[in-house]
């Protein structure tokens, strides 16, 4: 059995190497990486007040737990991710989650934000009484969602996702058991009067199934 105070020089060098990398994955000079955890031993115990004190170009790292939150984004070029995204083990998706209570959106990226990555995260029990019970990508904004599993959200369109008017890349990312009252149980796409730009990734393939709605089970 390792020695207690070996254990705790061992975690204190991984949080630091952990730290390392988030500084070499951030944009720019001045980016400044940010440790959510919380049991309380990152610099933050929730991942809305962590993106709040970003600057653009700033990284937030989520340790694993249940954040019962509901997330808005309006800074540009966060990079918002689990351990998933250094590890690229699976089980970190299943073990960080972001929780909306059945409140509101699990998260919205405003209007006119650029650059947003979310990574590596399970996003669950969102509510929306218009778009994107789990994922609401608004007029404007560019993001990229990767390696994310999203279900049991509801909205009256696009109970999991809705890309309104943007750019969004989707890798790896799983829609399932979300549920429309109007349209779109899994996905919901709308250029009205303008563009849109959903991409999905050829090789990290997603899968959209078992959604409901009004009409459009799964993608509108």
């Amino acid at each position: 059995e390792m020695p207690s105070p070996l254990i705790g020089v061992l975690m204190k060098m991984y949080r630091w190497i952990i730290a390392g990398l988030l500084c070499m994955m951030s944009i720019g000079i001045y980016a400044v990486s940010r440790i959510v955890d919380i049991n309380g031993t990152g610099q933050y115990t929730s991942i809305q007040t962590a993106i709040n004190a970003s600057s653009p170009g700033d990284s937030v790292l989520v340790y694993p737990g249940i954040y019962v939150e509901n997330i808005f984004i309006q800074t540009n070029n966060l990079t918002i991710v689990s351990q998933e995204y250094f590890t690229n083990n699976p089980a970190y998706i299943d073990s960080t989650v972001i929780d909306g209570r059945q409140l509101s959106f699990c998260i919205r990226i405003y209007s006119n934000t650029q650059g947003i990555v979310v990574r590596g995260f399970s996003i669950t029990n969102g509510k929306s009484t218009g778009g994107g019970g789990g994922v609401s990508l608004s007029t404007n904004s560019s993001s990229s969602i990767v390696n994310c599993n999203i279900y049991g959200n509801k909205a009256r369109l696009g109970g999991g996702v809705i890309a309104l008017q943007c750019s969004t890349s989707l890798s790896g990312v799983n829609i399932y058991d979300n549920y429309a009252y109007n349209s779109g149980g899994g996905l919901y796409i709308n250029s009205y009067m303008s563009t849109v730009n959903v991409t999905f990734d050829p090789i990290n393939r997603c899968s959209i199934y078992n959604n409901t709605a009004g009409y459009g089970q799964d993608i509108v």
